[in-house]
């Protein structure tokens, strides 16, 4: 009684190709395959030294190993990096602009009879703006912005 449905069930396997069927296996594979296609973008993308990330390029390669069915420890590492490197960046430009200010402001502010005064109060600020300038670079912001703090470090500095 129970071989002649278990007979019949292996049949239509065999015939089909199996028990998921020839199309079956073959959808599977190409999920597979589309699977790991999308976490070597997303790895190749992540390997970028951190300067010239291209956080936009890092976005689209997450959602396109989400949507594949990635690793879920390959895509919480790089949400962690999407998330890290976006903070860095937004505080460095911030810190950039706030130095450059602080620099204009002072350089404004003294008058020209105070030269000993200026000397001590525009070099912490230009060591400041210096610092804001390396860590802008580091971090690989806008480089309009770095280029008129560096500029503004060289004219303030001669």
């Amino acid at each position: 009684m129970i071989k002649g449905p278990l007979l019949a069930w292996w049949a239509r396997a065999k015939i089909g190709g199996g028990v998921l069927g020839w199309r079956g296996r073959c959808d599977a594979r190409g999920k597979a395959q589309l699977r790991k296609e999308a976490e070597a973008a997303l790895r190749a993308v992540m390997a970028a030294e951190q300067r010239l990330l291209d956080l936009v390029a890092l976005a689209a390669a997450l959602m396109h190993a989400r949507g594949a069915g990635a690793a879920g420890a390959l895509l919480s590492e790089a949400q962690e990096l999407l998330d890290t490197v976006d903070a860095l960046r937004h505080t460095c430009a911030a810190a950039l602009r706030v130095a450059m200010r602080s620099v204009r402001v002072k350089a404004e502010v003294l008058q020209p009879e105070a030269e000993a005064a200026r000397g001590n109060a525009v070099g912490i600020d230009l060591e400041a703006l210096r610092v804001a300038v390396d860590a802008a670079q580091t971090a690989g912001i806008d480089t309009e912005l770095i280029a008129a703090g560096a500029a503004l470090l060289v004219g303030e500095e001669t």
